[in-house]
């Protein structure tokens, strides 16, 4: 991560290695909702072996609000068309393939209010060996004069 990371997400990256161990990936049973209370509405999960199987498992309220619409069940694919946003699939490709944790930074459209946002994420892959069979993300956004939007 880089060092100027947002601090919540400097402390979802290091839970995830202490329930990584000395594993190269933590196995996705031991994620405990509890552990996660305080991230819970901008935490999502996405299940699959590969980019055009992933679905999500799980998604905070902080991308209903982000999309407009519960995203809980779609597919991926759905919800970022790859002739709009290779980027953003990439960086989900790259958390399968390289079985290591993906930060990004940018900007993009709220929905709800129609402004723009910046957004700090990190995806934390899970599963066993090497095999990367879920991917935690984790989101921090900020308004136009770089506040923290807690939701």
């Amino acid at each position: 991560m880089p060092p100027r990371s947002d601090e919540e997400i400097r402390a979802i990256v290091a839970h995830w290695d202490r329930l990584r161990g000395a594993s190269s990936l933590p196995d996705a049973a031991t994620i405990d909702p509890v552990e996660l209370k305080p991230y819970l509405s901008r935490v999502f999960m996405v299940d699959g072996p590969s980019l055009d199987e992933m679905q999500l498992r799980l998604a905070g309220t902080s991308y209903r609000d982000l999309y407009g619409f519960e995203i809980t069940g779609k597919k991926l694919t759905e919800l970022i068309p790859i002739t709009q946003r290779p980027d953003l699939l990439e960086e989900y490709q790259a958390c399968l393939t390289q079985a290591a944790p993906v930060y990004t930074s940018g900007s993009m459209t709220w929905r709800e209010s129609g402004g723009q946002v910046r957004y700090e994420r990190v995806l934390l892959p899970f599963g066993e060996g090497d095999q990367v069979d879920r991917i935690l993300g984790f989101a921090v956004f900020f308004d136009s004069g770089d506040r923290k939007i807690l939701r």
